[in-house]
Protein backbone atom coordinates (compact mmCIF):
# COMPACT_ATOMS: atom_id res chain seq x y z
CA UNK A 1 0.00 0.00 0.00
CA UNK A 2 2.87 2.36 0.81
CA UNK A 3 6.45 2.49 1.98
CA UNK A 4 8.23 5.07 4.13
CA UNK A 5 12.03 5.10 4.22
CA UNK A 6 14.87 7.42 5.18
CA UNK A 7 14.71 8.70 1.60
CA UNK A 8 11.36 10.24 2.60
CA UNK A 9 12.78 11.65 5.82
CA UNK A 10 16.44 11.53 6.85
CA UNK A 11 15.53 11.35 10.56
CA UNK A 12 14.26 7.79 10.11
CA UNK A 13 16.75 5.27 11.47
CA UNK A 14 16.55 1.53 12.08
CA UNK A 15 13.05 1.07 13.51
CA UNK A 16 13.50 -1.48 16.30
CA UNK A 17 10.39 -0.56 18.33
CA UNK A 18 6.76 -1.61 17.94
CA UNK A 19 4.67 0.54 15.55
CA UNK A 20 1.03 1.14 16.48
CA UNK A 21 -2.06 2.14 14.51
CA UNK A 22 -3.78 4.89 16.47
CA UNK A 23 -6.69 7.31 16.12
CA UNK A 24 -5.86 10.99 16.57
CA UNK A 25 -8.02 14.10 16.52
CA UNK A 26 -6.74 16.38 13.75
CA UNK A 27 -9.15 19.30 14.25
CA UNK A 28 -8.46 22.21 16.56
CA UNK A 29 -10.05 22.07 20.06
CA UNK A 30 -12.44 24.93 19.25
CA UNK A 31 -13.65 23.35 15.99
CA UNK A 32 -17.42 22.97 15.67
CA UNK A 33 -17.07 19.34 14.64
CA UNK A 34 -14.20 17.13 15.73
CA UNK A 35 -12.39 15.27 12.95
CA UNK A 36 -10.28 12.16 13.43
CA UNK A 37 -7.81 10.18 11.34
CA UNK A 38 -5.91 6.94 11.75
CA UNK A 39 -2.12 7.02 11.76
CA UNK A 40 0.77 4.59 11.84
CA UNK A 41 2.83 5.82 14.78
CA UNK A 42 6.41 4.74 15.53
CA UNK A 43 9.70 5.96 16.90
CA UNK A 44 12.52 6.91 14.55
CA UNK A 45 14.64 4.11 16.00
CA UNK A 46 18.43 4.17 16.19
CA UNK A 47 21.37 5.15 13.96
CA UNK A 48 19.54 7.98 12.25
CA UNK A 49 22.77 9.97 12.53
CA UNK A 50 24.94 9.66 9.45
CA UNK A 51 28.74 9.59 9.65
CA UNK A 52 31.36 11.35 7.61
CA UNK A 53 34.32 9.69 5.87
CA UNK A 54 36.20 9.55 9.18
CA UNK A 55 33.34 7.75 10.91
CA UNK A 56 32.37 10.73 13.05
CA UNK A 57 28.70 11.33 13.82
CA UNK A 58 27.24 14.36 12.09
CA UNK A 59 24.29 16.38 13.37
CA UNK A 60 21.92 15.69 10.49
CA UNK A 61 19.51 13.47 12.36
CA UNK A 62 17.51 13.62 15.57
CA UNK A 63 15.20 11.20 17.39
CA UNK A 64 11.57 11.73 16.48
CA UNK A 65 8.08 10.31 16.73
CA UNK A 66 6.55 9.74 13.28
CA UNK A 67 2.80 9.81 12.48
CA UNK A 68 1.87 8.56 9.00
CA UNK A 69 -1.63 9.24 7.67
CA UNK A 70 -3.11 5.88 6.65
CA UNK A 71 -5.52 7.57 4.22
CA UNK A 72 -2.69 8.72 1.92
CA UNK A 73 -3.63 7.83 -1.68
CA UNK A 74 -1.38 5.30 -3.38
CA UNK A 75 1.38 6.91 -5.39
CA UNK A 76 1.17 10.25 -3.57
CA UNK A 77 4.50 11.53 -2.28
CA UNK A 78 5.04 11.86 1.46
CA UNK A 79 4.82 15.51 2.50
CA UNK A 80 5.47 16.55 6.09
CA UNK A 81 2.55 18.47 7.56
CA UNK A 82 0.17 17.07 4.97
CA UNK A 83 0.18 13.26 5.07
CA UNK A 84 2.84 12.67 7.70
CA UNK A 85 3.98 14.45 10.83
CA UNK A 86 7.23 14.37 12.77
CA UNK A 87 7.68 15.35 16.41
CA UNK A 88 11.42 15.91 16.86
CA UNK A 89 12.90 15.57 20.34
CA UNK A 90 15.42 18.07 21.75
CA UNK A 91 18.88 16.55 22.11
CA UNK A 92 21.94 17.26 24.21
CA UNK A 93 24.62 17.82 21.56
CA UNK A 94 27.42 17.37 24.11
CA UNK A 95 26.04 14.08 25.41
CA UNK A 96 25.46 12.92 21.82
CA UNK A 97 29.19 12.79 21.18
CA UNK A 98 29.49 9.83 23.58
CA UNK A 99 25.94 8.47 23.89
CA UNK A 100 23.95 7.67 20.76
CA UNK A 101 20.47 9.17 20.48
CA UNK A 102 17.33 7.28 19.58
CA UNK A 103 13.61 6.80 20.22
CA UNK A 104 12.41 3.20 20.17
CA UNK A 105 9.07 2.64 21.95
CA UNK A 106 6.17 4.64 23.36
CA UNK A 107 2.82 4.18 25.10
CA UNK A 108 -0.43 6.00 24.27
CA UNK A 109 -3.17 6.90 26.75
CA UNK A 110 -6.60 7.17 25.10
CA UNK A 111 -9.47 9.61 25.56
CA UNK A 112 -13.23 9.12 25.65
CA UNK A 113 -13.47 8.67 21.86
CA UNK A 114 -10.60 6.17 21.95
CA UNK A 115 -8.38 8.84 20.46
CA UNK A 116 -4.82 9.51 21.62
CA UNK A 117 -4.87 11.87 24.60
CA UNK A 118 -1.25 11.55 25.76
CA UNK A 119 1.87 9.71 24.68
CA UNK A 120 4.62 8.69 27.10
CA UNK A 121 8.00 7.73 25.69
CA UNK A 122 11.61 7.34 26.76
CA UNK A 123 14.73 7.94 24.66
CA UNK A 124 18.32 6.69 24.74
CA UNK A 125 19.42 9.72 26.77
CA UNK A 126 17.18 8.66 29.66
CA UNK A 127 14.49 11.29 29.05
CA UNK A 128 10.92 10.25 29.88
CA UNK A 129 8.64 12.52 27.84
CA UNK A 130 4.93 13.24 28.19
CA UNK A 131 3.15 14.63 25.13
CA UNK A 132 -0.38 16.03 25.44
CA UNK A 133 -2.57 15.73 22.31
CA UNK A 134 -5.84 16.42 24.14
CA UNK A 135 -6.02 20.14 23.40
CA UNK A 136 -4.14 20.49 20.08
CA UNK A 137 -4.96 19.93 16.43
CA UNK A 138 -2.61 18.57 13.75
CA UNK A 139 -1.25 22.03 12.86
CA UNK A 140 0.25 22.22 16.38
CA UNK A 141 1.93 18.83 16.46
CA UNK A 142 5.42 19.89 17.43
CA UNK A 143 7.52 19.37 20.54
CA UNK A 144 7.27 22.98 21.67
CA UNK A 145 3.48 22.76 21.98
CA UNK A 146 2.95 19.06 22.72
CA UNK A 147 5.43 18.72 25.59
CA UNK A 148 3.44 18.67 28.82
CA UNK A 149 6.25 20.32 30.77
CA UNK A 150 7.99 23.58 29.92
CA UNK A 151 11.07 25.36 31.24
CA UNK A 152 9.79 28.53 32.90
CA UNK A 153 8.71 31.43 30.71
CA UNK A 154 10.95 30.28 27.84
CA UNK A 155 8.50 27.43 27.18
CA UNK A 156 11.36 25.16 26.14
CA UNK A 157 10.12 21.55 26.31
CA UNK A 158 11.58 19.46 29.14
CA UNK A 159 10.95 15.81 30.06
CA UNK A 160 8.99 14.54 33.01
CA UNK A 161 12.12 12.80 34.33
CA UNK A 162 15.72 12.03 33.35
CA UNK A 163 16.86 8.55 34.41
CA UNK A 164 20.38 8.63 35.86
CA UNK A 165 22.27 6.24 38.13
CA UNK A 166 23.75 7.26 41.49
CA UNK A 167 26.88 8.55 39.70
CA UNK A 168 24.91 10.78 37.36
CA UNK A 169 25.26 8.59 34.25
CA UNK A 170 22.18 8.67 32.00
CA UNK A 171 20.28 5.39 31.73
CA UNK A 172 18.83 4.66 28.26
CA UNK A 173 15.14 3.79 27.97
CA UNK A 174 14.19 1.33 25.21
CA UNK A 175 10.94 -0.15 26.60
CA UNK A 176 7.44 1.25 26.29
CA UNK A 177 6.42 2.77 29.66
CA UNK A 178 3.46 1.15 31.43
CA UNK A 179 0.65 3.58 32.31
CA UNK A 180 -1.73 2.85 35.21
CA UNK A 181 -4.64 5.00 36.42
CA UNK A 182 -3.75 7.14 39.44
CA UNK A 183 -5.75 8.14 42.53
CA UNK A 184 -7.16 11.43 41.19
CA UNK A 185 -8.70 12.52 37.87
CA UNK A 186 -6.24 12.31 34.95
CA UNK A 187 -3.37 11.22 37.20
CA UNK A 188 -1.33 8.11 36.47
CA UNK A 189 1.55 5.92 37.55
CA UNK A 190 4.28 5.65 34.90
CA UNK A 191 6.54 2.59 35.17
CA UNK A 192 9.60 1.60 33.15
CA UNK A 193 13.01 -0.01 33.39
CA UNK A 194 16.23 1.20 31.81
CA UNK A 195 18.91 -0.36 29.64
CA UNK A 196 19.65 -1.23 26.02
CA UNK A 197 21.11 -4.21 24.15
CA UNK A 198 22.11 -2.79 20.78
CA UNK A 199 25.88 -2.32 20.69
CA UNK A 200 28.84 -4.61 21.32
CA UNK A 201 29.70 -2.59 24.43
CA UNK A 202 26.27 -3.40 25.90
CA UNK A 203 27.41 -7.01 26.44
CA UNK A 204 30.48 -6.09 28.46
CA UNK A 205 29.96 -2.70 30.11
CA UNK A 206 28.89 -3.07 33.75
CA UNK A 207 26.52 -0.10 33.92
CA UNK A 208 23.86 0.23 36.64
CA UNK A 209 20.27 0.12 35.36
CA UNK A 210 17.08 0.68 37.34
CA UNK A 211 13.30 0.29 37.53
CA UNK A 212 11.21 3.41 38.13
CA UNK A 213 7.66 4.35 39.04
CA UNK A 214 6.86 8.04 38.55
CA UNK A 215 3.70 9.68 39.83
CA UNK A 216 2.06 11.92 37.22
CA UNK A 217 -0.23 14.18 39.24
CA UNK A 218 -1.85 15.68 36.11
CA UNK A 219 -0.39 19.15 36.70
CA UNK A 220 2.34 20.99 34.81
CA UNK A 221 3.94 22.17 38.06
CA UNK A 222 7.67 21.51 38.34
CA UNK A 223 9.16 20.32 41.64
CA UNK A 224 12.08 22.75 41.70
CA UNK A 225 12.62 26.50 41.59
CA UNK A 226 13.41 28.55 39.69
CA UNK A 227 11.50 26.93 36.85
CA UNK A 228 13.68 28.78 34.35
CA UNK A 229 16.60 26.47 35.15
CA UNK A 230 14.67 23.22 35.59
CA UNK A 231 15.72 20.34 33.32
CA UNK A 232 12.82 18.00 34.17
CA UNK A 233 9.50 18.12 36.03
CA UNK A 234 10.70 15.58 38.61
CA UNK A 235 14.24 16.78 39.19
CA UNK A 236 15.89 13.42 39.89
CA UNK A 237 15.87 10.09 41.72
CA UNK A 238 16.33 11.98 45.00
CA UNK A 239 12.63 12.85 44.81
CA UNK A 240 11.72 9.13 44.73
CA UNK A 241 11.58 6.48 47.47
CA UNK A 242 14.67 4.29 47.36
CA UNK A 243 14.17 0.52 47.20
CA UNK A 244 16.59 -2.40 47.19
CA UNK A 245 16.70 -5.67 45.27
CA UNK A 246 18.71 -8.65 46.56
CA UNK A 247 20.17 -10.95 43.92
CA UNK A 248 20.49 -14.02 46.17
CA UNK A 249 16.85 -14.04 47.34
CA UNK A 250 15.08 -12.22 44.51
CA UNK A 251 13.30 -10.02 47.05
CA UNK A 252 12.59 -6.38 46.18
CA UNK A 253 11.81 -4.06 49.10
CA UNK A 254 10.61 -0.46 48.96
CA UNK A 255 9.86 1.10 52.38
CA UNK A 256 6.36 2.47 52.88
CA UNK A 257 5.77 6.02 51.65
CA UNK A 258 3.02 8.43 50.62
CA UNK A 259 2.77 9.14 46.91
CA UNK A 260 2.68 12.78 45.82
CA UNK A 261 4.90 15.42 44.24
CA UNK A 262 8.04 15.63 46.40
CA UNK A 263 9.96 18.88 46.76
CA UNK A 264 12.96 17.57 48.75
CA UNK A 265 15.63 14.92 48.24
CA UNK A 266 15.33 13.56 51.78
CA UNK A 267 14.39 9.90 51.41
CA UNK A 268 12.62 9.79 54.79
CA UNK A 269 10.28 12.64 53.85
CA UNK A 270 6.72 12.29 52.55
CA UNK A 271 5.38 12.53 49.99
CA UNK A 272 7.66 10.93 47.34
CA UNK A 273 7.16 11.29 43.59
CA UNK A 274 7.35 7.52 43.10
CA UNK A 275 9.94 4.82 43.77
CA UNK A 276 12.95 3.16 42.18
CA UNK A 277 15.37 0.31 42.71
CA UNK A 278 18.60 -0.64 40.97
CA UNK A 279 18.87 -4.05 39.33
CA UNK A 280 20.97 -6.19 41.70
CA UNK A 281 23.06 -8.10 39.15
CA UNK A 282 25.97 -6.79 37.13
CA UNK A 283 24.88 -5.76 33.60
CA UNK A 284 21.20 -6.51 34.37
CA UNK A 285 18.73 -4.35 32.43
CA UNK A 286 15.18 -4.22 31.00
CA UNK A 287 14.80 -4.21 27.21
CA UNK A 288 11.31 -5.71 26.77
CA UNK A 289 7.98 -4.23 27.80
CA UNK A 290 6.03 -5.16 30.91
CA UNK A 291 2.53 -6.52 31.49
CA UNK A 292 0.11 -4.95 33.98
CA UNK A 293 -1.89 -7.54 35.93
CA UNK A 294 -4.23 -6.03 38.49
CA UNK A 295 -2.07 -4.03 40.90
CA UNK A 296 1.12 -5.82 39.80
CA UNK A 297 3.71 -5.19 37.10
CA UNK A 298 5.30 -8.28 35.52
CA UNK A 299 8.40 -7.96 33.34
CA UNK A 300 11.62 -9.69 32.43
CA UNK A 301 15.21 -8.49 32.71
CA UNK A 302 18.26 -9.36 30.65
CA UNK A 303 21.67 -10.41 31.95
CA UNK A 304 24.15 -10.86 29.05
CA UNK A 305 25.91 -14.23 28.96
CA UNK A 306 29.62 -14.85 29.23
CA UNK A 307 29.81 -16.22 25.68
CA UNK A 308 29.72 -12.95 23.77
CA UNK A 309 30.04 -14.66 20.39
CA UNK A 310 26.57 -16.17 20.72
CA UNK A 311 24.68 -13.18 22.11
CA UNK A 312 21.29 -13.82 20.50
CA UNK A 313 20.97 -17.49 21.46
CA UNK A 314 19.77 -18.79 24.82
CA UNK A 315 23.40 -19.19 25.83
CA UNK A 316 23.85 -15.50 25.05
CA UNK A 317 22.25 -14.56 28.34
CA UNK A 318 19.48 -15.00 30.84
CA UNK A 319 17.63 -12.81 33.27
CA UNK A 320 14.89 -12.65 35.87
CA UNK A 321 11.11 -12.37 35.84
CA UNK A 322 9.96 -9.66 38.26
CA UNK A 323 6.52 -9.23 39.84
CA UNK A 324 6.31 -5.82 41.48
CA UNK A 325 3.55 -3.97 43.36
CA UNK A 326 2.73 -0.94 41.20
CA UNK A 327 2.08 1.54 44.00
CA UNK A 328 4.41 0.25 46.71
CA UNK A 329 7.30 -1.07 44.61
CA UNK A 330 8.01 -4.24 46.63
CA UNK A 331 7.96 -7.69 45.05
CA UNK A 332 10.15 -10.59 44.00
CA UNK A 333 11.86 -12.20 41.05
CA UNK A 334 12.53 -15.69 39.69
CA UNK A 335 15.21 -16.73 37.24
CA UNK A 336 14.61 -17.20 33.53
CA UNK A 337 14.33 -20.78 32.28
CA UNK A 338 14.18 -19.73 28.59
CA UNK A 339 17.29 -17.62 28.06
CA UNK A 340 16.91 -13.97 27.11
CA UNK A 341 13.41 -12.90 28.17
CA UNK A 342 10.86 -11.00 26.12
CA UNK A 343 7.57 -9.53 27.26
CA UNK A 344 5.73 -11.98 29.56
CA UNK A 345 2.46 -13.54 28.47
CA UNK A 346 -0.30 -13.63 31.12
CA UNK A 347 -3.25 -15.87 30.18
CA UNK A 348 -6.43 -16.21 32.24
CA UNK A 349 -7.33 -19.76 33.33
CA UNK A 350 -11.09 -19.70 32.91
CA UNK A 351 -11.64 -22.99 34.75
CA UNK A 352 -9.89 -21.58 37.83
CA UNK A 353 -12.01 -18.41 38.03
CA UNK A 354 -14.31 -18.32 41.07
CA UNK A 355 -17.14 -16.00 42.14
CA UNK A 356 -18.32 -15.60 45.72
CA UNK A 357 -21.94 -15.54 46.85
CA UNK A 358 -23.75 -12.19 46.66
CA UNK A 359 -23.72 -10.02 49.76
CA UNK A 360 -26.74 -8.06 50.99
CA UNK A 361 -26.29 -5.43 48.28
CA UNK A 362 -25.85 -7.91 45.41
CA UNK A 363 -22.08 -7.50 45.07
CA UNK A 364 -19.83 -10.50 44.46
CA UNK A 365 -16.06 -11.01 44.54
CA UNK A 366 -14.58 -12.55 41.41
CA UNK A 367 -11.16 -14.18 41.79
CA UNK A 368 -9.24 -14.47 38.52
CA UNK A 369 -6.32 -16.88 38.26
CA UNK A 370 -3.87 -16.45 35.41
CA UNK A 371 -0.85 -18.39 34.19
CA UNK A 372 2.34 -16.44 33.56
CA UNK A 373 4.47 -17.66 30.66
CA UNK A 374 8.11 -16.75 30.17
CA UNK A 375 8.85 -16.05 26.50
CA UNK A 376 12.52 -16.13 25.64
CA UNK A 377 15.25 -16.96 23.17
CA UNK A 378 15.01 -20.65 24.07
CA UNK A 379 11.22 -20.92 23.76
CA UNK A 380 8.25 -20.61 26.10
CA UNK A 381 7.90 -21.95 29.63
CA UNK A 382 5.06 -21.82 32.14
CA UNK A 383 6.08 -19.85 35.21
CA UNK A 384 4.00 -19.24 38.35
CA UNK A 385 0.31 -18.36 38.56
CA UNK A 386 -1.09 -15.04 39.74
CA UNK A 387 -4.50 -14.13 41.14
CA UNK A 388 -6.41 -10.89 41.36
CA UNK A 389 -9.87 -9.98 42.62
CA UNK A 390 -12.50 -7.67 41.14
CA UNK A 391 -15.95 -6.62 42.34
CA UNK A 392 -18.82 -7.77 40.11
CA UNK A 393 -22.61 -8.05 40.37
CA UNK A 394 -24.75 -5.13 41.50
CA UNK A 395 -22.29 -2.27 41.94
CA UNK A 396 -24.83 0.51 42.52
CA UNK A 397 -28.55 1.14 42.70
CA UNK A 398 -31.17 3.85 43.10
CA UNK A 399 -33.43 3.58 46.11
CA UNK A 400 -37.00 4.92 45.75
CA UNK A 401 -38.40 5.28 49.26
CA UNK A 402 -42.01 5.92 48.17
CA UNK A 403 -42.06 3.22 45.48
CA UNK A 404 -45.34 1.68 46.71
CA UNK A 405 -47.09 5.08 46.74
CA UNK A 406 -45.93 5.78 43.20
CA UNK A 407 -47.01 2.35 42.03
CA UNK A 408 -50.51 2.71 43.47
CA UNK A 409 -51.04 6.29 42.36
CA UNK A 410 -53.88 6.90 39.80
Amino acid sequence: MWEFTNADDADLGFVTGRPQILKLRTSAPNATTATYKWFAVFGSGVNNYVTDSAGIFSSTGSPALFLLDLSKPAGTAWTMGTNYYKISLPIDSTLSTTNATGLINFRAALGLSREVAQIFMGDLHGNLWKLDFSSLGATDWNMGKLSYFKQGTSNNPIPMFIAKDSSGNVQPITVAPSIVYGPITDSSYVLFGTGKYLENSDRSTASTQSVYMLYDNATTTLDSAPASSATSAISGRGRLKTGTAVASTGVVTVPAFTVGRATTNTDADNPRSGWYFDFPNSKERQISSATVFGDKLIFGSLIPGVNSSNACAASGGGGNQYTIDILGGSGNSVGSSVGILGEPLVAEISSATTVSASDSTGRRIKTITSQVFQQGSDGVSASNTKTRTVIVGRLTWRQINNYQDLKNAP
